[in-house]
């Protein structure tokens, strides 16, 4: 599907995003995984916990309808600056430019605009302050206990409350079919996931997983399907780019 591909003119920065980006990120995540899956799983150090973060601000922004919603935040924003951009443009202009503003906005493309998302994704996506407060949060790993459903996995991996900063607040995803990772705010609250609380939690964790899905759900074994097949996609959430008011001006 070429999903992370750029319209650059040089064919070894096509495919930026993918290789220099997102397999980066994947590899630096990597023994963070193995670390929090592992029997004795240890805390993550410094670096490890801030490849692990990324990871994490990357699964945000990657997915097919996370793309699509960007671009078209993009589009949005080039259309709210356009015009502001007329009285400057002389004074913006580089060699090689076009010699008038409607010259230089009538040879616009949507390739244009793409590869400038492409070029700026990287940037959003890894915000260092969202970066900060995500290692910040209190991290712990759970492994389900006898009458927990075996967790699912989808294109929705992350679930989370309406607000982290907040008593209650707190992130969770699976990191194999019978361990959770859990974030939270404050660190008693971790105290309570345990017993049916975390039956409970297993369950509702499940249920964001497939309900918010829109391209596939992951499983061991077909003892969920019926859940998966009467859930999918029933309550798909906005992404972040869809979150921006509508009336977005800049």
């Amino acid at each position: 599907m070429d999903l992370y591909t750029s319209p650059e003119s040089m064919p070894e920065k096509q495919q930026h995003l993918e290789r220099r980006v997102f397999q980066l990120i994947d590899d630096q995540a990597a023994p963070a995984l193995v670390k929090l899956n592992a029997a004795d799983s240890q805390p993550l150090s410094l670096g490890e916990s801030a490849a692990w973060t990324g990871f994490i601000l990357s699964l945000l922004h990657r997915t097919p309808q996370a793309i699509a919603s960007g671009r078209r935040f993009a589009d949005t924003i080039l259309t709210a600056t356009l015009e502001d951009l007329r009285a400057r443009y002389d004074e913006l202009k580089e060699e090689g430019d076009p010699r008038t503003f409607e010259e230089w906005k009538a040879s616009l493309t949507a390739d244009d605009n793409t590869r400038s998302f492409m070029r700026i994704l990287p940037g959003v996506m890894l915000n260092p302050k969202i970066g900060i407060f995500l290692a910040g949060l209190t991290w712990r790993t759970f492994d389900l206990t006898d009458g927990c459903p075996d967790l699912l996995l989808s294109d929705e991996p992350i679930a989370r409350t309406n607000g982290l900063a907040n008593p209650l607040g707190h992130l969770a995803m699976a990191l194999s079919p019978r361990r959770l990772l859990v974030g939270a705010y404050k660190a008693e609250l971790l105290d309570h996931f345990h017993g049916q609380r975390l039956k409970s939690t297993a369950a509702l964790m499940n249920a964001c997983c497939v309900s918010g899905a829109r391209h596939f759900v992951a499983a061991r074994d077909l003892t969920q399907d019926r859940f998966i097949r009467n859930r999918f996609g029933s309550d798909a959430k906005p992404t972040l780019a869809d979150l921006v008011p509508r009336n977005f001006r800049v």
